[in-house]
């Protein structure tokens, strides 16, 4: 009996607070204040709360330093012989680990202030959207400056530059990417109870990012199952291409001597005439066709050559650009609707 009646007060008064009306006839908010003035209180807290707490942005900072030195230092000023090639795709695709890195580093933080939003919450003095927008938005200018100091850092170490445009593209792209990884880590965070829990899921989620990127395996030669489904969904592909088609698409391949393959012409004739009928369904080139003794053949002219080979191309740079936007934004979206569905304090 006690309890029916405790529960019929309770009911009581829940449904009188949402009637409640103020002294000019309005009924009662459930927040003192519009979304928008909270997001920019929060906003402004977010930024003196990582002033307060620099090692965060700190330590991104000098891992995306890092990454780049190492990465322009090991790949020092790469040639255009078709080994070299090999070795740009190994760079660029050495850069997703500063991805994985920055997942990590953003799923303790976002815990830690999630635990204060649900008991701010509880106290109505924000609610879950404004907290969601404003930890997005609060972490985009220093993401910006350490995806432009990792660029800095490796681009033209590497070698990697050709024109302004694609060197653009590259910056704009490698700035997005960085923008989807510390959403993924949040959105990760989000949907999890711990930090613990996070760790577990995460390389389960990174291994099938790598593998189904398109890079370790080309489409062609994936199970149909994989290629099916998981290629397409995997944004790793859909960051690679455009990156990687944004390198390669203006490079001219000059053969070293040890990358050139060599074999003997056949007596009375000329490389010309010997590979005539191979010269008309290869890529590639010859170095000299009116050679009669030994022919010396290059596998790739150019870098759209090569990067076909992936069953890639340039002309969908943009639009991978577009596809990752959209990555990023359901990120937010899921990462959102996590944080409202577990907005509650639990025991």
């Amino acid at each position: 009996e006690m309890y029916t009646k405790v529960n019929e007060e309770l009911e009581s008064l829940s449904k009188s607070s949402t009637t409640e009306t103020i002294e000019n006839g309005e009924e009662a908010k459930e927040f003192s204040t519009g979304a928008i003035y909270q997001f920019w209180l929060l906003f402004l807290r977010l930024q003196l709360v990582f002033w307060r707490n620099p090692m965060y942005n700190t330590g991104r900072i000098l891992q995306s330093i890092v990454v780049g030195l190492i990465i322009g230092f090991s790949f020092w000023k790469l040639d255009n012989s078709t080994s070299d090639l090999q070795l740009r795709i190994l760079a660029i695709f050495l850069i997703l680990i500063l991805g994985i890195m920055l997942i990590i580093a953003a799923q303790p933080g976002f815990m830690l202030l999630r635990a204060l939003f649900r008991r701010d919450y509880s106290s109505k003095f924000y609610g879950w959207a404004p907290f969601s927008i404003s930890m997005i938005v609060v972490e985009l200018p220093y993401l910006v400056l350490a995806a432009t100091l990792c660029v800095v850092c490796s681009y033209w170490s590497v070698g990697l530059d050709s024109s302004s445009y694609n060197g653009f593209y590259f910056w704009i792209a490698f700035v997005l990417f960085m923008f989807f990884s510390v959403s993924f880590g949040q959105m990760m965070a989000a949907m999890t109870p711990n930090v613990t829990t996070a760790m577990l899921i995460l390389p389960i989620f990174a291994t099938f990012l790598f593998l189904f990127a398109g890079v370790l395996a080309p489409p062609s030669s994936m199970p149909k199952f994989w290629f099916s489904w998981m290629y397409p969904l995997d944004p790793y592909h859909y960051f690679l291409e455009g990156v990687v088609t944004d390198v390669f698409v203006d490079l001219k391949v000059e053969c070293s001597e040890r990358d050139l393959f060599k074999f003997r012409v056949p007596p009375g004739e000329t490389c010309g005439s010997y590979t005539e009928s191979f010269r008309s369904i290869a890529t590639g080139y010859f170095t000299d066709l009116s050679a009669t003794d030994f022919c010396n053949y290059c596998q790739f002219k150019d870098g759209k050559e090569f990067y076909q080979t992936l069953e890639w191309s340039a002309d969908h740079r943009w639009r991978n650009f577009g596809i990752l936007w959209g990555f990023w934004a359901f990120n937010i979206a899921v990462g959102t609707f996590f944080i409202w569905y577990f907005r509650k304090q639990t025991r």
